[in-house]
């Protein structure tokens, strides 16, 4: 009996995805310092909720430390994904959406910084403050990333993408797929974390403005990108 045909995508779709994937490792790259920053002077993650919701439960019987920011990181990352989700949909078209969305993430990540420089993280009712801007800049970003909907980037989960390499791999008995992508994710990840503590020991501001930079870089190189060579106007 033959293998069974393994479904192919259409080539300016793979096309549209290869020029994306730079553009979106470097948001992964953003995602970890802005997390890092969060966890080490906020005590929550505002982009990986499942961090956040592990925390909320815990301190919700005894462990040290106020529910409060778990909290306020679900509710705000919730607005913005509900409202980054609604606008994308208004649009009619993809061409240039992925771009234009990140320089608002950007922007908003930006505000995020002003607003820890201005009131302070180690206090209320700053460190609420920094938590909603943020979580909710996160929230707009994953609609942004959902949009785009690349393969192995659609979200930056490292357990699947890890799984994945893994699954595809001969040990787990299969073969390797996007495997340089994934690498790069896993390799972005680690390294905005890295670099995110690191800044983050002097100045959380910094660490938030620096992620809120590469955020802008990243919606620069999706201007530059070329448009598949099919002529399609997808983005």
């Amino acid at each position: 009996m033959s293998a069974p045909a393994v479904p192919t995508e259409p080539a300016d779709e793979v096309e549209r995805d290869r020029a994306l994937v730079p553009v979106l490792l470097l948001v992964v790259l953003a995602t970890g310092m802005i997390d890092a920053a969060c966890l080490l002077h906020l005590g929550v993650f505002t982009a990986y909720l499942t961090g956040s919701l592990i925390l909320f439960g815990a301190h919700l019987v005894g462990v040290p430390e106020s529910p409060l920011p778990a909290a306020a990181a679900v509710g705000a990352f919730v607005v913005g994904a509900a409202i980054g989700a609604r606008v994308l949909r208004t649009l009619r078209t993809r061409r240039r959406l992925v771009p234009g969305a990140l320089a608002l993430v950007a922007v908003l990540v930006l505000a995020g910084a002003g607003t820890a420089a201005v009131l302070g993280v180690d206090e209320h009712p700053g460190d609420l403050a920094t938590v909603a801007v943020l979580a909710g800049a996160m929230g707009v970003q994953i609609a942004v990333v959902r949009r785009a909907a690349v393969p192995d980037l659609a979200m930056a989960a490292a357990t699947v993408v890890i799984f994945n390499l893994v699954a595809d791999s001969p040990a787990g008995g299969g073969t390797p797929v996007r495997t340089g992508r994934r690498v790069g994710l896993l390799g972005a990840l680690v390294a905005g974390a890295a670099t995110g503590a690191a800044i983050a020991r002097w100045e959380p501001a910094a660490t938030w403005a620096a992620a809120a930079a590469v955020l802008a870089a990243a919606a620069v190189l999706g201007i530059l990108r070329p448009e598949p060579a099919t002529g399609t106007t997808t983005g």
